[in-house]
């Protein structure tokens, strides 16, 4: 009996194996595929080399930053109120003086002269008043005798005129004897009354004349004390107790009145004086709080004058406070100034992730903490320090907070 035999095709046992083949090959690109986006989207870090902080609940100090530099309370331009050469410097730049310490020596051989030419004056103005004292005297007693004398003829005419008077009214002398002797007693009253006028007046005069000589004494001894005020100025003294910064001149110079010698700064108070951008103008006012840091210490300051007048985009404020000693006159600060306050706000620290991010997202770590994936977050109010979290975030999670620069297209990290 014939059996019948089917027949096999060829081609369709091919396509089969080749759409396995197919199948598989897609099967592995798309393995492959996974794989390298996986990888291209997926870092690796080390725990040491990034930076974890948690966000936390707390209140949020508003505050904008500016750069001060700290400035002495005192400084001194010690001028020259003489001319001079410089004869001795006893300090140099640097040097720490207390009040009343000779900084530098000025000659001026002008002054010394003036003094002896003065000195001189008052000796001659002395002995003129000294002999118009004793001439006075001896006129005195001169106008005295004088007038004595004068009284003395006057008495004797008034004797004889009374007694005249009476005889000729007895018809006992003659009109012209009566008239000589009346006459007599005319001339002895006038020159008696004439010479107490004479005397009066000339004592006056004497007493003016002493009382000039004496006033130019007194000017001219005035005088002496002021040049010998100037000669004490050629000793420059320190007017406080401080450090030179400035020592503008040399051994031998000449110098004229006015020139400035020397700076000094007192080392006891200092004041942080900043500028402000006019940005943050409405937030600022008279007796804010401020503060820096030295170290790990936080220095308090307060706003204690704002200048009224803005030089380019700004504003000079001078901030007091107790600076530590160990500040100089000209070093720089970074003064944040406080202006208002969040109360419960949630927080993190500002950082360069948040200009990698451009502040829109963040990783966060799950709660193995070894991974940490990429969130979408909204941040708000803001300081110098600190960033408000608003959305994306809840207290307690822990974001990395180190640079993302070269994590920017990852999605997620594995920390190892």
């Amino acid at each position: 009996m014939d059996r019948i035999i089917e027949t096999r095709h060829p081609i369709k046992k091919k396509v089969a194996r080749y759409s396995i083949i197919l199948i598989a090959v897609i099967l592995a690109l798309l393995s492959v595929r996974f794989c390298v986006l996986r990888s291209i989207r997926r870092a690796k870090v080390k725990l040491e080399d990034i930076q974890i902080c948690a966000v936390e609940h707390g209140i949020m100090e508003g505050s904008f930053k500016a750069e001060g530099r700290v400035v002495p309370v005192h400084v001194y331009q010690i001028e020259a109120s003489v001319g001079g050469k410089v004869d001795v410097l006893y300090h140099a730049v640097g040097d720490s003086v207390s009040a009343g310490d000779v900084i530098l020596k000025l000659s001026n051989d002008d002054l010394r002269l003036n003094v002896l030419s003065q000195e001189t004056a008052i000796t001659e103005q002395t002995n003129n008043l000294n002999n118009a004292i004793i001439a006075g005297n001896q006129n005195r007693l001169t106008k005295q005798l004088q007038i004595e004398e004068a009284r003395n003829r006057l008495n004797k005419a008034e004797r004889a005129y009374n007694a005249n008077a009476l005889l000729w009214q007895n018809e006992h002398i003659s009109r012209e004897e009566y008239l000589t002797s009346k006459e007599a007693y005319e001339l002895a009253s006038f020159s008696y009354r004439a010479r107490v006028e004479e005397a009066a007046s000339d004592s006056l005069f004497r007493i003016q004349h002493i009382d000039q000589l004496r006033q130019s004494i007194n000017t001219i001894r005035l005088s002496l004390d002021q040049i010998r005020a100037k000669l004490d100025d050629l000793e420059i003294k320190a007017p406080i107790a401080g450090v030179i910064t400035e020592l503008n001149v040399n051994q031998g110079q000449i110098v004229s009145t006015g020139t400035t010698l020397a700076s000094l700064e007192a080392t006891s108070d200092y004041y942080v004086q900043a500028q402000v951008s006019q940005f943050y103008l409405p937030r600022l006012n008279v007796s804010q709080e401020a503060r820096f840091y030295a170290g790990e210490e936080e220095i308090a300051l307060r706003v204690d004058r704002i200048n009224p007048k803005l030089t380019g985009d700004y504003i000079q404020v001078n901030l007091v406070g107790e600076i530590p000693k160990s500040f100089r006159s000209g070093q720089f600060v970074s003064v944040e100034l406080l202006s208002d306050k969040r109360e419960d706000a949630l927080i993190l620290p500002q950082g360069q992730y948040l200009v990698d991010s451009a502040e829109r997202w963040v990783f966060v770590l799950d709660k193995s903490g070894k991974k940490a994936s990429r969130r979408e977050v909204t941040f708000g109010f803001k300081n110098i320090r600190d960033i408000e979290v608003v959305s994306g975030l809840k207290a307690g999670e822990r974001v990395i907070i180190s640079s993302y620069k070269d994590w920017l297209k990852k999605d997620y990290i594995i920390i190892r």
